[in-house]
């Protein structure tokens, strides 16, 4: 999942921020049902910042509702380590 959550068929935001939301909980919820053990966000820098509010309030809010949803954070690097021990 990445920020371009935001542009539905669009080279322009045409998604507001409580919808991306509603999105964003649909794909997760999907994946931790289907056993997804690993959910990468793609986010990049530039995009946090005032001129891309929409984008850095949605960073924001992912992180805090899969902190208050329990998910864990780990590296990429400790994640192949553990998909490479069969874990």
């Amino acid at each position: 999942m990445d920020g371009y959550i935001f542009y539905k068929n669009s080279r322009w935001q045409n998604q507001t921020l409580e919808q991306v939301k509603d999105k964003t909980k649909r794909i997760i919820e999907n994946a931790y049902k289907n056993g997804i053990k690993y959910f990468t966000i793609l986010f990049h820098d530039r995009y946090f910042s005032s001129s891309f509010q929409s984008c850095k309030n949605w960073y924001i809010w992912t992180i805090d509702y899969l902190k208050n949803s329990g998910f864990e954070f780990t590296s990429y690097r400790d994640a192949i380590k553990e998909l490479e021990k069969g874990v």
